[in-house]
């Protein structure tokens, strides 16, 4: 059995994988979205302005824990140090059998989508009603056949190696930053329209009269949550970081550089969307699908426009598969080291260095939500969850900076604890809005819900590994 995984991963990986997760379908389908909770292009520019600035308040302060601990499991490794097995084992539970199969079966399952724009897919949606109540609503078969394909294809590169992995998270990542360049190009270079990225600058209601100060800030507020989701990811390098050449240099540094590129390219792609794109057709491409940088290439070259797009989307939610795919079995793979998942979990493949048995049931699990449909509900909220536990996360910088003084610090969070802290005030907000809100509170209740499943059974698996060792069973 191998020893230890392939010491594989250069910064150029670390930082697609970071890009790639982070640039999927959602600057595409969200802009419209937003408009539709805030119909003011300046405020929701403003809104991708202060994600930015949360997504670098984040990454600036996992920065230094990534160089204190490059081990797998990222965040998993950080609340164990900071506070025990138990946070630790709540965040590995969540992430597992919610975040990241959740979202791989969300973005597989709009990669189906997408690609039902060039192929008819059949089916259609199919409600499983049980006693006069909907249980369950089935996708179409012909989109979760095409989802479930994406999953299994991805799995497999990925069993096979984290070089595999890491070579289709460099091809795709670039692929889909340089045709994002590309469309922002080419409608500044042939719309001569007028722009409406200022119009209007306050929001109004449809008979034209203007939103109240409430009214805005709960836009604001839920616009906010929503393009979130978009920014996550920003972490996911820190999850294969004992798969890295240099970890302690590379972690840090992929951190800091990967978020600022997708930043740039968001804001860009989102201001060129609004400048050619008018609030009312915005508003229909809400009601009635699409995504607004597809609107804006073909208001600027016809259908070609929106075919580049459409294939661009593709390609993009391709490599945010993948960046999942890759990512999600460490988290596991680190936790079953601990004693605190299934055995086989912490097991790498003596041939690849790769957790295999993580990744065949990780793949195996989220394909299961496409079939089920339930990555709908789960995917909503895992902004809540994401954000509660880097609630957690900064509050572990702050303890290790207390505990583990001493510890090497290849780099270091600047400003002391003022970075952290805002960050974990920012994301109690965010946490805050997600409760507060209607629309997201019943995800958020959901998603505490799955989080409180994972107490019990965390002291019976501790107590059956107490059992064992007293036993001297290995």
């Amino acid at each position: 059995m191998a020893e230890s995984p392939q010491k594989a991963l250069g910064l150029t990986t670390a930082i697609t994988i970071i890009v790639g997760a982070m640039i999927g379908s959602g600057i595409l389908f969200l802009p419209a979205d937003m408009l539709a909770l805030l119909p003011s292009p300046p405020l929701v520019m403003l809104v991708f302005v202060v994600a930015a600035v949360l997504t670098v308040l984040g990454s600036v302060t996992v920065a230094e824990l990534s160089g204190m601990f490059p081990k797998a499991g990222g965040q998993y490794v950080y609340l164990r140090e900071a506070f025990g097995p138990f946070p630790a084992y709540l965040f590995g539970w969540t992430t597992f059998w919610v975040v990241q199969t959740g979202t791989i079966a969300a973005v597989a399952a709009a990669f189906a989508k997408v690609l039902g724009r060039f192929v008819d897919l059949p089916g259609a949606k199919t409600p499983l009603v049980v006693a006069g109540t909907t249980l369950l609503t089935l996708p179409p078969y012909g989109e979760a056949f095409v989802a479930i394909a994406l999953i299994l294809l991805l799995t497999a590169i990925n069993y096979f190696g984290v070089r595999f992995g890491g070579l289709v998270s460099n091809v795709s990542t670039f692929a889909k930053a340089t045709g994002l360049v590309l469309v922002v190009l080419l409608v500044l270079l042939f719309y001569h329209g007028p722009s409406h990225l200022v119009d209007p600058a306050t929001p109004a209601h449809a008979d034209g009269t203007a939103f109240g100060f409430g009214e805005a800030f709960q836009g604001f507020a839920l616009s906010l949550v929503l393009i979130l989701f978009a920014y996550d990811g920003w972490y996911m390098a820190t999850y294969v970081a004992h798969e890295m050449r240099n970890p302690k240099r590379d972690g840090p540094l992929a951190l800091g550089l990967a978020p600022l590129v997708t930043t740039v390219i968001y804001l860009a792609v989102a201001a060129v969307s609004l400048h050619a794109v008018g609030l009312t057709d915005a508003l229909d491409i809400h009601v009635n699908g699409g995504y607004l940088a597809g609107k804006a290439a073909e208001i600027a070259l016809g259908d070609v426009g929106l075919s580049v797009v459409s294939a661009l989307a593709l390609v993009s939610i391709f490599g945010t598969t993948n960046a999942f795919v890759l990512t999600a079995p460490r988290i596991a793979y680190a936790q079953a080291k601990d004693g605190l998942f299934l055995r086989s979990m912490g097991r790498l493949d003596p041939k690849r260095g790769t957790p295999a048995y993580g990744s065949i049931l990780c793949g195996l699990w989220a394909s299961l939500l496409v079939m089920t449909g339930l990555y709908d509900q789960l995917v909503a909220s895992v902004v809540f969850a994401v954000f509660l536990f880097h609630i957690l996360t900064a509050a572990a910088w702050m303890r290790l900076r207390k505990t583990q003084p001493d510890a090497e610090r290849p780099y270091k969070t600047p400003g002391g604890p003022i970075i952290p802290a805002l960050f974990l005030a920012t994301s109690a907000a965010v946490v805050l809005a997600t409760l507060v809100y209607p629309d997201y509170r019943n995800q958020a209740l959901l998603e505490l819900g799955i989080i409180a499943l994972g107490v019990p059974v965390y002291f019976l698996q501790r107590n059956n590994a107490a059992k064992k060792a007293a036993l001297g069973a290995p």
